[in-house]
């Protein structure tokens, strides 16, 4: 087996789990993001999008979960002082060390100082600021591709368990509902299920962050279905925005 790839990465900590393939639109204002975004476009390099950890923080910004997805994208747009991309995920890793920020978050209003400002005063506080970013970064582990495969008796199973869920799901809406309107056919492939399809098919579930991350995390098919099992088994949230609408492969 090789030695696993290693290398550094800037680091997004946000409020929601990106999983390859899955599409991000991001709009950019803050400065330490605008140098990200800038760096990553000019270089032709990803960034790594990481689910916020609710309690670490890093020079009082928010520290980010240890897996994480790196986005890749091709164009930014200018939208007034803002910048607007669509990045999409494309590679999972493990963050191995936090390279911490150059400075810690200012106290300010609306208007927020330029790049260069912010880099001037990091630098004027500490000359070897001059090599650092206004945003973190890490060195992180690139994990292998996602292995094994789920027999179709075992995704018929899930479905029918989300089917049942589904059902619950409406009737607390107040909706009438017969199995019959629970249309799973699509959701079944001609062959076994891959990871790119299980990853799809968690639009349609209420899978929280904690679940995203461990069916992000997970090495084998079979462990993001197991997740994905146990989400659809408990019993419905009251009221949830899901997206039913599943992107083919």
């Amino acid at each position: 087996m090789s030695a696993p790839e290693i290398e550094v990465l800037p680091i997004f900590p946000l409020d929601q789990v990106l999983l390859p393939g899955s599409p991000l639109p991001l709009r950019i204002f803050e400065p330490r993001y605008k140098q990200m975004i800038d760096d990553c476009y000019l270089d032709r390099t990803p960034f790594g999008v990481c689910l916020a950890h609710p309690h670490l923080d890093v020079m009082g910004w928010r520290a980010p979960s240890e897996y994480g997805c790196s986005a890749v994208f091709d164009e930014v747009d200018e939208l007034g002082s803002n910048l607007a991309l669509l990045a999409r995920g494309h590679r999972r890793f493990e963050i191995l060390e936090i390279i911490p920020p150059v400075l810690e978050p200012m106290v300010g209003g609306d208007v927020f100082p330029s790049v260069d400002e912010l880099m001037e005063q990091a630098i004027a506080e500490d000359e070897f600021a001059s090599t650092g970013k206004l945003y973190i970064r890490a060195r992180v582990r690139w994990l292998e591709q996602v292995s094994g495969s789920l027999p179709s008796t075992r995704w018929r199973k899930i479905l029918h368990h989300w089917q049942d869920w589904m059902m619950e799901l409406v009737a607390a809406m107040g909706i009438p509902v017969d199995a019959n309107d629970i249309d799973t056919a699509a959701l079944q492939p001609d062959e076994e299920p891959t990871a790119s399809r299980l990853y799809d098919f968690t639009k349609a579930i209420a899978a929280d962050g904690h679940d995203l991350q461990q069916i992000l995390r997970a090495q084998t098919v079979e462990a993001i279905a197991e997740v994905i099992d146990v989400v659809v088994q408990r019993r419905p949230p009251d009221f949830q925005e899901l997206d039913f609408t599943l992107e083919s492969e």
